[in-house]
């Protein structure tokens, strides 16, 4: 199974990964082809930098994102979280929609 992490902010995505405090976790199948259920979680702290790890004691393997600190996802990788940045859509249902199917848009240029 995959877990795949959303940063959420009002119930949509985080236009900032740092600005969140909540994520919404996809299981997906072992295939990745269908979600098996998904749930939101909130972060115990409010250090951004603490949350890499928080997501990888979680066995979060993908996270999605619209932008985010170079330094965090620096992080990220260090945890083995593979990291989809620039995404566009603003609902998260929607961006593992088109992850799921393959069409998921990113921009690698959205780390700053």
């Amino acid at each position: 199974m995959t877990k795949v992490a959303i940063p959420i902010l009002n119930g949509h995505t985080a236009l900032q990964f740092e600005n969140s405090n909540q994520f919404l976790i996809y299981d997906l199948s072992n295939s990745d082809t269908v979600v098996l259920s998904r749930h939101l979680e909130r972060s115990g702290n409010n250090h951004p930098e603490l949350i890499p790890q928080e997501l990888a004691e979680q066995n979060v393997k993908i996270v999605l994102a619209r932008w985010i600190h170079k330094d965090i996802a620096k992080m990220l990788s260090d945890f083995k979280i593979s990291l989809f940045t620039g995404v566009s859509k603003q609902e998260p249902d929607e961006l593992i929609e088109d992850y799921i199917e393959g069409h998921l848009e990113t921009n690698d240029k959205m780390c700053y």
